[in-house]
This record gives C-alpha cells, structure tokens and sequence, in this order.
C-alpha cells in the first residue's frame, strides 16, 4: 500500500510539474501577443517616424524570445 502511494505521489507530481509548464506557456503567449500588438500599434501610428526610431522599436522586436 505504501508502495502504491509513493508511485501515485510521483506521478501526480509530474502531472502538477505538465499542469505548471503549460501554465507558463499561456502566460508567456499572452505576454507575446501583447508586445506583437503594442509594435503594431506603434509601426501603424507613426508612419512619418525616424529611421532611427524605427531602427530602435524593430531591435525591441528582435530580442522576443521567439524561435
């Protein structure tokens, strides 16, 4: 009987450890998104920006950590 429930303690913690990683990947997507629609946003208003801006909003862009 012990036996079985140190088995079942480890697989529930496993489970746990899956339920928490896709917890942070919701979080993290949403974050993403966010940032995404901020750029756009950005990018749709200021049309008549300095290259150097755009420049430094793109570089913003480029260090997501998107794969």
């Amino acid at each position: 009987m012990v036996a079985d429930a140190e088995k079942y303690r480890a697989e529930d913690e496993k489970a746990a450890q899956r339920i928490q990683a896709r917890r942070i990947d919701i979080d993290d997507k949403r974050k993403l998104e966010n940032v995404i629609k901020e750029a756009i946003t950005w990018f749709e208003n200021n049309q008549e920006a300095e290259t150097e801006e755009y420049d430094r909003n793109r570089n913003q862009l480029k260090k997501l950590p998107i794969q």
